[in-house]
């Protein structure tokens, strides 16, 4: 590894450095915190990265990794303990809905997110707009998808408001009241 001049994922602002990821959420918060009202609630999948529950009131976490739900509680936060496969919240819970990276593919009523790496050949496109449309179902005004794999070819794109294909990438949906949940078509 080279100095940290040399390095690419580091990056100074002032005399401070800081990594690319931290950049990449800093920008994220930016765009969350200008769409999306501070009184709502909110629902974060996977709080790990992003940590809204420092910038907003209303937050409740989903995690599948008992660790991270214990920190959460600890804090006093609201927390839900998922297999994200064995999650259902009922429709229009949330003001908003914000993953990040998801890596996800669904399945069935239900939403379970997996390894990338491991599992690459369950990124279906008809999986990601079933993704997508659960997420919307849960959230009475919009959701927040950063990803590069959902940016690059946004499913269900009438509902996409903005669509960010450069990094760092993400993908914010807006519900209308023309909104339809996904519903497979038998043959």
């Amino acid at each position: 590894m080279g100095s940290l001049l040399e390095r690419k994922d580091i990056f100074f602002m002032g005399k401070e450095k800081i990594s690319r990821k931290e950049t990449e959420f800093n920008y994220y918060l930016g765009v969350i915190k200008n769409v999306m009202d501070p009184d709502g609630s909110f629902l974060e999948l996977g709080p790990r990265d992003l940590g809204l529950t420092d910038h907003f009131e209303n937050v409740t976490i989903v995690d599948k990794d008992i660790e991270v739900i214990k920190k959460y509680e600890s804090e006093g936060e609201r927390v839900l303990h998922a297999d994200y496969h064995s999650l259902i919240i009922r429709p229009n819970s949330f003001d908003y809905v914000v993953a990040l990276h998801p890596d996800i593919y669904h399945s069935g009523e239900n939403i379970e997110w997996v390894d990338f790496k491991e599992r690459r050949f369950k990124f279906k496109e008809q999986n990601l707009e079933k993704f997508v449309s659960s997420l919307l179902n849960i959230a009475r005004k919009k959701v927040f998808i950063g990803s590069k794999k959902i940016s690059d070819d946004p499913p269900m794109r009438e509902y996409a408001s903005r669509v960010v294909t450069h990094p760092p990438q993400f993908v914010l949906y807006e519900k209308s009241v023309q909104f339809a949940p996904y519903r497979k078509v038998k043959k």
